[in-house]
């Protein structure tokens, strides 16, 4: 999925396309201009390419909140272990992309 910012955010380059690394309720997970995935409100972008990965996990909670997010990064804390700079979830991370980014 790839989005285009249409509104000024702090890190993000106007008119800039992002490629989506997972989506949470209302928000993009987007890999701002240094270097962090972090949520974005999905009202700052238009769509350029809607297409979900068909291996994404789509999760919706009891209380109607969904989740969509490629396999290796699914897990409850995967994020915040990126966040608190966990080793083993940045090198996941990384990998993850660069494999992303050759695809798109």
């Amino acid at each position: 999925m790839k989005v285009k910012i249409t509104q000024p955010k702090f890190h993000l380059t106007l008119e800039e396309t992002y490629i989506v690394v997972g989506i949470d309720q209302d928000c993009l997970r987007i890999v701002n201009d240094n270097g962090n995935p972090v949520l974005y409100p999905s009202f700052l972008f238009d769509i350029i390419d809607d297409k979900i990965p068909d291996d994404w996990i789509v999760s919706i909670e009891e209380d109607g909140k969904m989740y969509c997010d490629p396999p290796c990064l699914s897990g409850r804390d995967f994020y915040v272990d990126w966040f608190n700079g966990v080793l083993e979830a940045r090198s996941i991370f990384d990998e993850f992309y660069r494999e992303l980014i050759n695809k798109c």
